[in-house]
């Protein structure tokens, strides 16, 4: 079962990736990623995100008073629960980019920020069908 698939330009079909600079047979493909560059921004006060411990400590307590849903609504209570951190040094995203590789050739694309989740999946499709690809073979 071979996939297809499209995404900005790129095509995904019969065994090939097809880029604007040319295809690229999966046999051939060494590199199929998603790649996020992050910067240094310097130190500050940075919000940080959830601990595991609020996260499981807020589905405990819901669970043991309201059940599975209380567990749900507990867990995603507690994941909201954030500290500042004097000091904790930040970071931004310079770029994100697909990357593609072979032996002989290789293709990168910049993607902007709201194509993100589409670039991921592609990049695990591809993924997926290079190594679906050798299988079969």
């Amino acid at each position: 079962m071979e996939e297809h698939e499209e995404f900005m330009g790129l095509v995904l079909d019969d065994g090939v990736l097809h880029t604007p600079e040319g295809p690229m047979d999966l046999d051939d493909l060494t590199r199929a990623e998603f790649v996020r560059d992050v910067v240094s921004v310097g130190h500050g006060t940075s919000t940080q995100g959830p601990s595991t411990s609020a996260v499981v400590g807020g589905a405990v307590v819901g669970g043991a008073l309201f059940g599975g849903a209380g567990a749900v609504v507990g867990g995603l209570l507690g994941s909201s629960v954030k500290q500042d951190v004097p000091g904790a040094p930040e970071y931004r995203t310079a770029s994100v980019k697909l990357v593609f590789e072979t032996g002989s050739s290789d293709f990168s694309m910049d993607i902007p920020r709201d194509k993100e989740v589409d670039a991921r999946k592609f990049a695990q499709s591809v993924e997926r069908a290079r190594k679906r690809h050798k299988k079969m073979r």
